[in-house]
């Protein structure tokens, strides 16, 4: 279920980031053709306005020279002196006084408008900047006879059309050619009457060519303006569109961030859960082993004590008490990792903590794989949890085995000691000197070099989560650091992977190397038992009588209550059991201290929840202990506790 919400997740993040990504996509596209529509639109206008300005400058100058025919006309043309440029036009012979003679003899020829108009056009043609030309389907002159396109115009005319014009490259330069039709004037048949023409009649068309240049010139100037205009407005809606892709792209991934985080947040809340489950489970549990237990190893002691030195049955009590004692080690050892209490490091030898790992992992690993042990036992001390180290074997050991769990192999596992100087020390952090070197290897598929670096990660696993949570590794990591040691992994895909860990060798503490063969201490005082476990109850009778004291047991604390009541000052020490039916221990042990506030209280516990410090000080209690223990540590406790009170 947790897989299919994550894939769902997942899906819809990916959903999200490309439906983002198409909308942004598509808005740029729009914005990109909104840009270009206007541009096109824009560079249109610019054009065109070209050319209407130009056509106005056209129809101008065509203004100006009808004007100019229109005066000549009206005066029925003008005279002028006859010279070199100007002669006598053949073309009105059939006009009366074409040519004259002033009185002081100078002669004079008429031009008529046309003639007047032509001859402008041609001599001034630079100062204009225009290139105007008559011309006509009747010429009088060859030279005014029309092109096809000035002939198409002048019979366009005849049908009504007022004006017609063109672009057109004339000498390879761009021009706009413009033609309107001249209409005959009366004046005009003084000239043109022959040739039948009346008033109103087309009598040909005068022609502008301008050249559009400098339009151009202008419309590309803007057209440059304008395009940086476009593009300055495209970047800056394009950079818009951009970053906001990358915002709404970085809400939706700070989204999945979040998203993750609750969700590895909600796995860490689940896996704190089951280690609570675990803990109760293995608190109640605990209770009842560490019960089972205590009578066990009181009669064993017992036992060896009252049999001779030399008597065949003491290697079997021996024996008897070497599993309870590692039993009850055991049983503390998951109450340890299921309260995930903090480490109280000290000087162990690992060799034993090792070797019974193996041998439990040989019990628990199946025969396709074979275990191959390399113990130095001249390997010193190190500076641990006991618990932790064993935790740390187990959990490399048994990533190594799922690691060959369908194809089978070997799990070696070797301990020596080493030097940083031989070079055997892989991390420039770690300080020089002995190391106990553990490596847990395995001939399984190996790690991929691309994740390699994410095994220690805690929750980061390759295993279905029926065989694991992930924690394995980093629970390893964190072990080994807390012991200022190193881890190192080496695997090749095919090959196996090697777990080097090594942990700082320090020297023996100086009181255990002289450290005399241990005495018992016993005493004489007079100690109210309580304990709702018969058995227990009577196992420590007899233990704490044979230590020579005085004792007075009870099963139920509220007979207890009564008898310590009936005479307070007739007892020494107090020692009851934590979780009883009637009353608890710190019940019990309150009530007393109503009663007597000096007598010293010991209180015994086989749960995997004892007090705390601050609880069991305020409870009036010298000292809390964990059941079942074997006599001599009971008897120090007992003396310790006595001979503190009787100090002051």
């Amino acid at each position: 279920m947790d897989a299919e919400r994550k894939n769902s997740q997942s899906g819809k993040f990916s959903f999200h980031a490309n439906q983002l990504f198409y909308y942004s996509s598509v808005l740029a596209v729009i914005w990109t053709t909104i840009i270009s529509l206007s541009l096109a639109w824009n560079i249109y206008q610019i054009k065109q306005t070209s050319k209407i300005l130009a056509t106005e400058e056209a129809r101008s100058h065509f203004n100006k020279d009808q004007a100019f025919r229109f005066w000549a006309t009206n005066h029925g043309g003008v005279y002028v002196p006859i010279d070199n440029r100007t002669q006598p036009s053949l073309y009105l012979n059939n006009v009366p006084e074409r040519d004259i003679t002033t009185p002081s003899g100078k002669k004079l020829t008429l031009m008529n408008p046309a003639y007047m108009l032509r001859q402008m056009m041609d001599e001034f043609k630079e100062l204009y900047g225009v290139q105007g030309r008559i011309t006509s389907l009747k010429p009088f002159r060859p030279q005014n006879a029309p092109d096809e396109w000035e002939r198409s115009a002048l019979l366009s005319f005849e049908k009504g059309i007022k004006e017609v014009f063109e672009f057109v490259d004339i000498e390879n330069e761009p021009h706009l050619r413009l033609i309107r039709p001249m209409m005959v004037k009366k004046g005009c048949l003084k000239c043109h009457g022959y040739q039948g023409y009346k008033v109103g009649d087309v009598r040909g068309g005068v022609g502008i060519s301008i050249s559009m240049s400098p339009y151009l010139t202008q419309a590309r100037s803007e057209i440059r303006k304008l395009s940086l205009s476009h593009l300055f407005i495209w970047s800056i809606g394009s950079i818009g569109i951009y970053f906001s892709f990358k915002r709404l792209r970085y809400n939706l991934e700070e989204r999945r961030r979040v998203e993750k985080e609750r969700r590895t947040l909600e796995s860490q809340l689940q896996q704190a859960q089951k280690l609570e489950a675990i803990g109760i489970l293995a608190s109640g549990i605990a209770h009842d082993f560490n019960n089972i237990l205590f009578p066990l190893i009181s009669y064993a002691e017992m036992i060896k004590e009252d049999l001779p030195t030399e008597h065949p049955l003491q290697q079997d009590v021996d024996s008897i008490l070497t599993c309870a004692i590692r039993a009850r080690d055991l049983v503390r050892q998951i109450l340890t990792f299921s309260r995930q209490e903090e480490s109280v490091l000290g000087p162990i030898k690992p060799q034993p903590i090792v070797k019974e790992a193996i041998k439990l992992l040989r019990s628990a690993i199946p025969k396709t794989i074979d275990i191959i042990q390399n113990i130095d036992p001249n390997c010193g001390l190190i500076n641990t949890d006991p618990t932790k180290f064993y935790q740390v074997i187990m959990n490399l050991a048994t990533n190594a085995y799922h690691a060959m769990e369908e194809t089978g192999g070997i799990l070696t596992v070797k301990l020596e000691q080493t030097d940083t100087k031989q070079g055997h020390a892989k991390h420039g952090d770690m300080l020089s000197g002995p190391y106990a070197h553990l490596t847990v290897s395995d001939t399984g598929g190996g790690i991929e070099e691309e994740i390699i670096g994410r095994v220690f990660d805690p929750y980061f696993t390759t295993k279905d989560k029926s065989k694991g949570t992930g924690l394995g590794l980093s629970v390893v990591y964190g072990i080994v650091k807390e012991c200022s040691g190193e881890i190192d992994l080496h695997s090749e895909p095919g090959k196996g992977t090697d777990i080097h860990v090594y942990f700082p060798i320090i020297e023996r503490p100086a009181e255990e190397r002289r450290k005399a063969p241990a005495i018992i201490p016993g005493g004489t005082e007079r100690i109210l038992l309580v304990d709702d476990e018969e058995e227990i109850a009577n196992a420590l009778q007899r233990m704490l009588t044979r230590l020579g004291y005085q004792v007075t047991s009870r099963t139920r604390s509220i007979d207890a209550l009564e008898t310590f009541k009936a005479n307070p000052e007739g007892f020494d020490l107090i020692i009851t059991d934590l979780t009883m039916a009637d009353m608890t221990g710190t019940q019990l042990a309150r009530m007393i201290k109503m009663i007597r506030s000096d007598i010293p209280i010991i209180m015994t516990t086989g749960s995997g929840d004892p007090l705390s410090d601050e609880r069991w000080r305020t409870s009036g209690i010298q000292d809390l202990v964990m059941k079942p223990l074997i006599k001599k540590e009971l008897a120090e406790i007992i003396r310790k506790v006595l001979d503190k009170c009787k100090e002051g």
